[in-house]
C-alpha cells in the first residue's frame, strides 16, 4: 500500500536523498512533508501552529504548552481525542 518515505536502501540512502541528489527538489521536500503530516496536524490542530520542515521549523509540544486554547469545547475535543 506504497511506499515508506525514511526507509533507506542497501546503500543506505532515502529516497528523499536520491530525489535531492538527482535533482527533484520538490519531490525530496514532499517526501519530508508526507514524514510529518501525521504529527502536523496534530500540532496544528492543538496548537494552532503549523511546522515548516523544508525551512526547519519544528514545533515541539511542550513549546505550545503556553499558547493552549483551554476552552470547553477544546477540552471536550481533547477529551475525545483521548477515547
Amino acid at each position: 500500500f506504497g511506499s515508506n518515505p525514511p526507509t533507506v536502501d542497501a546503500s543506505g540512502v532515502s529516497p528523499e536523498e536520491h530525489a535531492r541528489i538527482n535533482g527533484y527538489s520538490d519531490l525530496a521536500d514532499r517526501l519530508i512533508e508526507l514524514q510529518y503530516e501525521l504529527t502536523d496536524c496534530l500540532i496544528c490542530f492543538i496548537g494552532g501552529k503549523r511546522p515548516n520542515h523544508k525551512t526547519n521549523q519544528h514545533i515541539v509540544l511542550s513549546e505550545l504548552n503556553e499558547n493552549l486554547d483551554i476552552s470547553n469545547q477544546a477540552l471536550i475535543a481533547r477529551q475525545k481525542l483521548r477515547q
